[in-house]
């Protein structure tokens, strides 16, 4: 009897393992089904990432971009470039732009890299051009204004990625993938006649002004 009540409780603990392993395995195939795999524009070198107010003709904002998935790279079909600009200044006239469209880099400007066996490219957007596309001119920029870039990565497949995307990616951003950059308005002084002759410093809160040689 001892024997029958042992077989009947070994038989209902092997069904009820069978039922969970048999439910688990159900949702893990859910998960499955129902995950796709994204892709990135991982950031390798960035480098320039100013723009220089008194050299705006020279001014060109370069970044080396990295391209992956999990197909190796098969999925890349281009990015759109995107631009905007945060005025800044505290002046009493706010110069800020919404975002308008720069350009479309195709699969081509990125070559597969023979190391790694990624396509991997440097994007450079001149200052001139993103003033234009802006309707900027040069006068309306100032030290501390930001110049807003933001990538639009688009697959073979449709689907498209960007730092405005409606998921969350656990950890922060993979590979360093951020989709967007903001490049700072800077005021460098390149050549010495700015630093020689006479000068007047005068400080913005009222005080006396300071003159040098």
């Amino acid at each position: 009897m001892k024997n029958i009540f042992k077989y009947i409780s070994l038989l209902t603990i092997s069904l009820v393992l069978f039922q969970s392993c048999e439910e688990s395995d159900l949702v893990i195939d859910e998960v499955l089904d129902t995950t796709t795999r994204g892709a990135t524009l991982r950031t390798m070198n960035l480098i320039n990432g100013t723009v220089n107010v008194f050299d705006i003709p020279n001014s060109v904002f370069e970044v080396e971009l990295e391209y992956r998935d999990n197909e190796g790279g098969e999925l890349f079909e281009s990015y759109d470039v995107y631009a905007a600009f945060t005025d800044n200044t505290d002046d009493g006239v706010d110069n800020s732009k919404p975002e308008v469209f720069l350009k479309n880099v195709p699969r081509s400007e990125l070559p597969t890299n023979p190391e790694y066996g990624f396509p991997r490219g440097v994007l450079q957007l001149p200052a001139t051009e993103t003033l234009a596309a802006l309707g900027l001119s040069e006068d309306q920029l100032n030290g501390g204004d930001v110049v807003n870039y933001r990538l639009v990565l688009k697959l073979i497949d449709g689907r498209e990625f960007t730092n405005r995307a409606s998921g969350t990616v656990t950890g922060g951003s993979f590979f360093s993938s951020p989709f967007a950059y903001n490049a700072s308005v800077v005021c460098l002084f390149d050549e010495p006649d700015f630093f020689s002759g006479t000068y007047l410093i005068e400080q913005l809160n009222g005080t006396d002004p300071f003159y040098g040689e």
